[in-house]
């Protein structure tokens, strides 16, 4: 991880922020795409990300998918 996300993690203030830290520091996700990401999406092992016309898929790692349940 790298340490400006090490950073905004330690000055975030709940967990729904930590959350989308973590989604896009360990996905390479855009914030425009992680925003219309459900919860119920994190749990899946892979997401289609629409943006610009184009498709792609996102690999969301185990760890995250721990994290969303532990929030839950």
């Amino acid at each position: 991880m790298k340490l400006s996300t090490k950073k905004l993690l330690k000055y975030s203030t709940n967990d729904e922020i930590r959350l989308f830290i973590l989604l896009i520091g360990n996905t390479g996700v855009r914030i425009s795409e992680a925003c219309s990401i459900k919860v119920e999406d994190l749990s899946k092992k892979t997401i289609p990300i629409e943006n610009k016309g184009k498709q792609r898929t996102i690999t969301i790692p185990q760890f995250l998918k721990k994290t969303v349940k532990n929030l839950r």
